[in-house]
Order: structure tokens, then C-alpha cells, then sequence
């Protein structure tokens, strides 16, 4: 496959120099933390170990064809990762099996309605065991693609993944508030190489017809996935998360709180649910 344009060095990139530069942003985010004794490197290092295969999907995904040149215009609604066996753990710099074994991305156009596009693609990396769950490792996303200019009215059903709900939410003793500011969507964006512009321009997720402003930017959903799990790790096999409502951040940089609640769901402001990992 030859890479997108635009980022023709992120699919030769090793997955632990991926991983390692996830954890830098997710450290510097969590860093408050070390002062009331939290680990925030050690929560930074599970979480990108976590997330990475879905990281690296999204790398594979954008040097399709149906994607490569409309990746600016895609939204990420929805991401499943089944691990294989035992779990993925994160025990220093170790490499793991799976960044090692060839992968395949399928994708699929489910369906097109409203000026979207609705897309569902697997990833899947199988080492020598082949056929039995304990060497293979499978992503599944779901993403909706914009193909025409948004209505005057409210946005199109399939930019986020269903609308959650709205409460105030308190933040927890155990420190699971912090703010994200959108310099650190901009780190996440140069570390994981998914340079969607939705995510480093401001005002185009408001054109596409998001639920975002006009100076302002929206934060990955990976990058909101990580930071729940630094705060509440995968229990078992299977991670999934979806994505509710983006997280709109000003291009000034103002900092916007959010909170990580006992389920593992993100909230902005403790109001506004963003995402969420189905029990």
C-alpha cells in the first residue's frame, strides 16, 4: 500500500516509537497527578499500550482508497479492539508479540445518507498460531465520512455515534478531573499521525457540521479513550468505546475540564457525555 498524502512517514513508523509518543502526551495531560501521588506515567504507559492497536488501525485505514482522500472529512464514531490471549499488559518498554505479526485492513461501505457516508473497517494482526484467538488481534471502527456540504440545520445523524446524555457530574476524590487544552490534541495528532484537519483547524469540524465552533478544534476519540483508561484500565479481553460528542476546544488554548467517572465514561465540563466503554 502506498501511504496517504500528507503523511507519507507514520505506517513505516515502529509501534513502540507510536507508543512511546503517546505516552509523552499522555503524561504531560495526567501530570497533575504526581502531586497526590498518582503514577501519571505509569497510567500514561498502560493507556498507550492499550490504545495502540487502535492507533495503528487508523494508520492503515487512511491509505484505503475510499478514504485516502477524504480523511479530513471522517468521524470517528465508534472502535472495538479484542485482544489476544492473555491481555496486553504494560510492563516497561517491552515490545509485544503483536507489533511483530503481519496485518490486513477490510473496509466497507455500509451505507450513504444525508451527505454521509457510513464506513465499517477491521483490522486484524495474526501471528503464527493463526486461526486461535491467543494470536490474533482485531480492531473494528466504525466511521462516518462527509461527503456534502452540511444543511443550514442541525447536523447529520451519523457524525457521532448517538447522542448521550447530559448531567452534572462532580469530580471524583480519586482525581479523575483534569483540563485538556487543544495544544495537546495538536501533540496527539504529531504522535499518533492521524492529522485530520477536524483536529488542528480551527473552524472545519463546524463546517462539516459538527457540534463544534467556529474557533475551535475536536479532540481524537482515541485521545479521550486513552485518557479514560489511564483512569479506569480494560478489564478482560475486549475494549470498546464510543464516541457521543466531540470534544470542542478553543484554538486560543483555553483549558476545558473534563471527568472521568466509575464506569469509564468522559465528561466535559461534568455535563456533557463525550465517551463511553459499554460494560
Amino acid at each position: 500500500m502506498t501511504p496517504a498524502p500528507g503523511n507519507p512517514t507514520q505506517a513505516s513508523r515502529a509501534p513502540q516509537q507510536v507508543r512511546a509518543g503517546l505516552t509523552q502526551v499522555l503524561t504531560a495531560i495526567l501530570g497533575p497527578w504526581q502531586a497526590s501521588g498518582h503514577n501519571a506515567k505509569g497510567q500514561a504507559l498502560l493507556a498507550a499500550t492499550t490504545i495502540l492497536p487502535a492507533v495503528l488501525s487508523l494508520t492503515q485505514l487512511r491509505q484505503q482508497k475510499v478514504l485516502a482522500e477524504g480523511w479530513d472529512t471522517v468521524v470517528h464514531r465508534t472502535c472495538r479492539t479484542r485482544f489476544p490471549q492473555p491481555p496486553i499488559q504494560a510492563t516497561g518498554d517491552q515490545d509485544h508479540p503483536w507489533w511483530h505479526w503481519p496485518s490486513r485492513t477490510q473496509v466497507e461501505v455500509v451505507d450513504q445518507r444525508g451527505g454521509w457516508r457510513l464506513i465499517r473497517a477491521t483490522t486484524t494482526w495474526t501471528g503464527p498460531g493463526q486461526a486461535t484467538p491467543a494470536w490474533r488481534l482485531r480492531v473494528d471502527n466504525q466511521l462516518a465520512q462527509r461527503l456534502a456540504p452540511p444543511a443550514p440545520n442541525p447536523p447529520g445523524q451519523w457524525g457521532k455515534a448517538g447522542r448521550g446524555p447530559e448531567r452534572v457530574l462532580a469530580a471524583t476524590p480519586e482525581g479523575g478531573a483534569f483540563t485538556l487544552e487543544a495544544q495537546h490534541v495538536a501533540q496527539w495528532a504529531r504522535a499518533s499521525g492521524d492529522d485530520n484537519a477536524i483536529h488542528t483547524q480551527p473552524g472545519l469540524a463546524h463546517r462539516l457540521g459538527l457540534e463544534a465552533g467556529e474557533r475551535e478544534v475536536v479532540a481524537h476519540g482515541l485521545l479521550l479513550a486513552a485518557l479514560s483508561l489511564a483512569q479506569e484500565p480494560v478489564a478482560g479481553k475486549t475494549l470498546e468505546a464510543r464516541f457521543h460528542h466531540p470534544l470542542c476546544l478553543p484554538a486560543d488554548g483555553a483549558p476545558v475540564p473534563v471527568v472521568v467517572d466509575a464506569t469509564a465514561g468522559l465528561w466535559a465540563a461534568g455535563v456533557r457525555l463525550l465517551e463511553r466503554r459499554p460494560a
